[in-house]
Protein backbone atom coordinates (compact mmCIF):
# COMPACT_ATOMS: atom_id res chain seq x y z
CA UNK A 1 0.00 0.00 0.00
CA UNK A 2 2.83 2.37 0.87
CA UNK A 3 4.55 1.73 -2.46
CA UNK A 4 1.38 2.71 -4.35
CA UNK A 5 1.15 5.99 -2.43
CA UNK A 6 4.80 6.81 -3.04
CA UNK A 7 4.56 6.09 -6.76
CA UNK A 8 1.39 8.17 -7.05
CA UNK A 9 3.07 11.00 -5.14
CA UNK A 10 6.08 10.95 -7.49
CA UNK A 11 3.86 11.00 -10.58
CA UNK A 12 1.76 13.88 -9.26
CA UNK A 13 4.87 15.83 -8.24
CA UNK A 14 6.29 15.44 -11.74
CA UNK A 15 3.04 16.92 -13.04
CA UNK A 16 3.27 19.71 -10.45
CA UNK A 17 -0.11 18.73 -9.01
CA UNK A 18 0.92 18.75 -5.36
CA UNK A 19 -2.57 19.84 -4.27
CA UNK A 20 -4.11 16.62 -5.58
CA UNK A 21 -1.32 14.60 -3.97
CA UNK A 22 -1.90 16.28 -0.60
CA UNK A 23 -5.64 15.70 -0.83
CA UNK A 24 -5.13 12.02 -1.65
CA UNK A 25 -2.52 11.45 1.07
CA UNK A 26 -4.51 13.34 3.70
CA UNK A 27 -7.63 11.40 2.76
CA UNK A 28 -5.78 8.11 3.16
CA UNK A 29 -4.40 9.24 6.51
CA UNK A 30 -7.81 10.61 7.56
CA UNK A 31 -6.37 14.01 8.47
CA UNK A 32 -8.91 16.81 9.14
CA UNK A 33 -9.67 19.10 6.12
CA UNK A 34 -8.37 22.07 8.10
CA UNK A 35 -4.82 20.86 7.53
CA UNK A 36 -5.44 20.84 3.77
CA UNK A 37 -6.61 24.46 3.88
CA UNK A 38 -3.58 25.53 5.90
CA UNK A 39 -1.16 23.79 3.56
CA UNK A 40 -2.98 25.25 0.53
CA UNK A 41 -2.69 28.78 1.90
CA UNK A 42 1.00 28.33 2.67
CA UNK A 43 1.65 27.00 -0.83
CA UNK A 44 -0.16 29.92 -2.46
CA UNK A 45 1.58 32.52 -0.29
CA UNK A 46 4.94 30.88 -0.88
Amino acid sequence: MVHIVLMAAVILLHKHQYHRMLLMVLTLLHIPPRMITRVGQVREDG
